[in-house]
């Protein structure tokens, strides 16, 4: 075999061949060794301490495959703490990665890992590492700036994961996300976005109500509905709405939407303490319902907000303090 396939490595800083045919380097005080397994094949090896990892290479690829797959040996080897600083060593650069991305989907070749694109030897055992396409396709899914790009990879990528994050790059086009809304994988990503168009949400609030209301097991689209409540692009009536759907089982469910309500902005926050707190009687579980109305932080002065709301509320805080005390 002739030394063609160690041109990209000794661009990338590895000396040799020595006299087994091996190529080796440092870097980040591991040791990285490569040897041509057959005419197709190289192993590439990386070893720190008692840390090893052993991968395969195409002996055709470039110096930018094989830094993908570098990356990727060194981030398995060494320390958990230098992966941050190690991914940004051997990151793509939008521009590049916008370029390999298209074209790999105008081509069709957008495998996920490269044992699907490798030759097949009978003596070697293959890793998972990620392709260079599909780590091209993440970083532009995540930064891309093309609109026409990243709503074509949040539509026709061929891995959820993917169209996943172009969904939440704000660069996706409001026509991809108003088109996807109704999707219920779609929506849960799309609920993840601090803003979302008027329509595009009240597409995607609309189809999840229908969902729920067809449901043979409604309490399972519970979680979403208040998901939906929470958001910021949620109008209060229609939150309020959705609550008491959440909080229909009665029991400890108004409890539970009480603690996940600190998570809304603070005016949704109060108005769904507020309603969680009118009206009904009171039962056993209405103390806690008041313990978690006033949360964790800043307690005296979300008790004097509850108590200035009403003169029910004020008799329930003072019974949630009588019980307190009798429990001191």
């Amino acid at each position: 075999m002739n030394d063609a396939w160690l041109h990209p490595y000794w661009g990338l800083g590895f000396a040799g061949p020595d006299a087994f045919g091996r190529a080796y380097t440092e870097l980040h005080g591991a040791r990285l060794t490569v040897t041509a397994l057959s005419e197709e094949l190289v192993e590439l090896t990386a070893s720190i301490g008692d840390a090893h990892d052993t991968t395969v290479c195409d002996a055709r690829w470039g110096v930018d495959r094989i830094r993908n797959t570098l990356g990727q040996v060194l981030e398995r080897v060494l320390p958990d703490g230098e992966s941050t600083w190690l991914r940004a060593e051997f990151a793509l650069p939008v521009e590049n990665s916008e370029r390999i991305t298209s074209a790999a989907m105008k081509t069709g070749s957008c495998q996920h890992f490269t044992v699907e694109s490798l030759p097949l030897h009978p003596s070697v055992e293959y890793g998972l590492d990620y392709t260079l396409e599909h780590r091209a396709a993440m970083t532009t899914a995540r930064h891309g700036t093309d609109p026409v790009l990243v709503g074509w990879i949040a539509t026709e990528y061929p891995n959820s994961a993917v169209q996943d994050q172009a969904l939440l790059n704000t660069s996706c086009p409001e026509e991809v996300l108003l088109g996807v809304a109704p999707d219920e994988r779609a929506a849960s990503v799309l609920l993840q976005r601090t803003s979302l168009p008027e329509n595009v949400f009240q597409n995607l609030a609309d189809a999840e109500s229908a969902r729920y209301m067809r449901s043979a097991m409604p309490r399972h689209h519970f979680p979403r509905l208040l998901r939906i409540a929470l958001h910021p692009a949620c109008p209060e009536e229609l939150a309020l709405g959705l609550v008491a759907h959440v909080v229909s089982p009665g029991g400890g469910a108004r409890v539970s939407v009480a603690t996940k309500a600190w998570e809304a902005a603070p005016g949704r926050r109060d108005a769904i303490h507020l309603y969680l707190l009118s009206g009904g009687r009171a039962t056993k579980y209405t103390n806690a319902l008041v313990d978690a109305v006033v949360g964790t932080h800043d307690r005296n002065s979300r008790i004097e907000w509850l108590r200035t709301r009403s003169r029910r509320l004020e008799t329930l805080v003072d019974r949630w303090q009588g019980a307190h005390a009798s429990m001191a």
